[in-house]
């Protein structure tokens, strides 16, 4: 069974809501989404603490899921700019190099009116050697949830 890792911030009741329908969305195409719990004890990315002794037991956790998974959502509310604890996910998960993501699908899924932050995270992360599932998705309204969950889904589990 293809193992996929959802990533949405803890405290954020739209990512959340997001990564619990790309959970019901990928069981009725026998693919397991894994929620990934805990990015909100994630600290931000400062290249101090990212040696075998400072480093936060969160983010060898959060590298292992990434390596371990066939493919990870990236799940946020839309807004105009990319949060900063967004950002330093990306940091923990694009230092050392090579990347955690190098060579893995990613796929964006926004919710909520505009595709700016989609836009972001694709340029944010394509350094990282992620392979950006495109289109990135926006849902606008919760009843589109369903479709273009479906879709990103299917587009990793093929490019997996």
């Amino acid at each position: 069974m293809t193992y996929l890792l959802a990533l949405c911030a803890d405290r954020d009741p739209i990512s959340a809501a997001l990564a619990t329908e790309a959970q019901h969305v990928a069981i009725r195409n026998y693919v397991d989404v894994v929620i990934f719990y805990g990015l909100s004890s994630l600290p931000l990315y400062r290249p101090e603490l990212d040696t075998d002794n400072a480093r936060p037991l969160i983010a060898d956790e959060l590298r292992r899921a990434v390596r371990e998974s066939s493919g990870v959502l990236l799940l946020a509310a839309e807004s105009e700019t990319l949060p900063v604890a967004t950002e330093s996910l990306i940091r923990w998960l694009s230092h050392p190099a090579p990347a955690d993501l190098f060579g893995k699908p990613v796929a964006i899924v926004t919710a909520g009116p505009g595709s700016a932050l989609n836009d972001t995270l694709a340029t944010q992360l394509r350094p990282t050697g992620a392979t950006i599932i495109t289109p990135t998705q926006t849902i606008p309204t919760p009843t589109e949830s369903e479709n273009r969950l479906h879709n990103s889904i299917t587009a990793i589990t093929t490019t997996a």
